[in-house]
C-alpha cells in the first residue's frame, strides 16, 4: 500500500548568464545612473518516483501532469542600489518571495549568486554604454517519492534499533560477570583487541575466554568489558551495570 511520501526540491540556476548592455538609457555623467535590468524566469518542474517492496528495484518515475507556468520578474536597480550589498539583497528577495521555494536559504543563495555575477558584469561594461540587461533562469525540480508501506516500517524499526544499540553499546558488563569469565591455556592465536599473537610461555599463554568462544589477554577483555558489555567480535551482549543501562 503505497500512501506515505516524502518531498524534496533542488534548486539549480544557469550558469553562465544571458547579457548584453546598450546605450539606450540618456547618458549622464554620474556612474550612479547607470541602470541593471535583471529579469528572472523561474520553471518548476515535478517526478514522482514510487519505490518498488524490494529495495533491489529501480523505481518507477511518473509525472503528476503538466507542469505549471513560468514565473518571469523583472527588476530595475541602479548602481547605488547595486554597490550597497544589503540594500541589494533586501530589494531582490522582496521581489522574488512570489517564487515557490518552501527553503529560504536556497532563494537568499540565488539572490547571492545574482547580485555577484551583476557587479562583475558592471565592471566588464564596454565605455560608453549605460544600460545593462541580465538574464537568469532558475528550475525547481521538485521530487516527490513514495514509499510502501512495508518498506517505511522497516526503516523505522532498523532505526529504531540502532538507535538503541548506540546509546546501549558504551556500558560497561558487570563486574562480577568480568571476574567470572573462563581461562584457559592456548598455543597461538591473536588477541583481537591488541592484535598481538599469544606468546606461550612455560608450555602455554593464559587466555580469558568469553561465554561466546573468543578468546583475549586477560588485560585486554577486561579493560574492554569495563567500557563495553559486548564481545568486540561478535558482539556477543555480557550482563550489564544495570543502573548505568538504566539511565541510558
Amino acid at each position: 500500500m503505497e500512501d506515505f511520501a516524502g518531498y524534496r526540491q533542488e534548486l539549480k540556476w544557469n550558469y553562465p548568464i544571458r547579457r548584453r548592455s546598450t546605450r539606450d538609457h540618456p547618458s549622464s555623467s554620474s556612474p550612479s545612473q547607470l541602470h541593471i535590468n535583471l529579469h528572472f524566469t523561474f520553471q518548476t518542474t515535478y517526478v514522482i518516483y514510487f519505490l518498488s517492496q524490494d529495495p533491489t528495484q529501480p523505481p518507477r518515475i511518473g509525472s503528476p501532469g503538466i507542469d505549471p507556468p513560468d514565473i518571469q520578474n523583472s527588476i530595475n536597480i541602479n548602481l547605488q542600489t547595486l554597490c550597497r550589498k544589503q540594500k541589494a539583497r533586501e530589494t531582490l528577495i522582496e521581489e522574488l518571495q512570489g517564487w515557490p521555494v518552501p527553503d529560504d536559504h536556497k532563494l537568499r543563495d540565488f539572490v547571492k549568486f545574482a547580485l555577484m555575477k551583476s557587479r562583475q558584469a558592471v565592471i566588464s561594461m564596454p565605455p560608453g554604454h549605460s544600460v545593462l540587461y541580465l538574464y537568469f533562469t532558475v528550475v525547481a525540480k521538485n521530487k516527490r517519492v513514495v514509499y510502501p508501506r512495508r518498506r517505511v516500517i522497516e526503516r523505522v524499526v532498523q532505526r529504531s534499533m540502532e538507535e538503541y544499540e548506540a546509546s546501549n553499546y558504551m556500558v560497561p558488563a558487570e563486574d562480577s560477570s568480568i571476574e567470572s569469565l573462563d581461562k584457559m591455556i592456548v598455543d597461538s592465536g591473536t588477541c583481537s583487541i591488541c592484535l598481538e599473537e599469544f606468546f606461550p610461555a612455560n608450555g602455554g599463554c593464559e587466555v580469558v575466554c568469553m561465554p561466546c568462544k573468543h578468546i583475549f589477554h586477560e588485560d585486554c577483555i577486561k579493560k574492554w568489558l569495563g567500557t563495553s558489555h559486548y564481545c568486540p567480535v561478535c558482539r556477543f551482549e555480557m550482563p550489564a551495570k544495570t543502573q548505568m543501562l538504566k539511565n541510558s
